[in-house]
């Protein structure tokens, strides 16, 4: 059953981006581990990290209330701003 979104198997160069968007956000959970490790507890280093992690997360829900705003109001299933599945890749 279709939800409205991309079809995989009709859509391969979208299917390839897509996989290439997961592997640069599993870099991207790894870079935010590395600061972690590295700031050793440093109070100054761990208030930038999440000011960058809550402008990100900030923008992705924007981007998310965008799409969904877009949507037809029947098709609207996606998660709610507090959180929510994410399909696996």
């Amino acid at each position: 059953h279709h939800h409205g979104g991309w079809d995989r198997r009709r859509d391969p160069q979208t299917r390839d981006t897509i996989r290439e968007l997961a592997r640069e956000a599993r870099e991207t959970a790894l870079l935010v581990r590395q600061v972690i490790m590295q700031s050793r507890g440093n109070p100054e280093q761990i208030a930038k990290l999440r000011e960058v992690v809550k402008r990100t997360k900030a923008d992705l829900q924007a981007l998310l209330n965008e799409q969904q705003a877009a949507e037809p109001r029947s098709e609207q299933t996606g998660p709610s701003p507090a959180g929510g599945n994410v399909e696996q890749i």
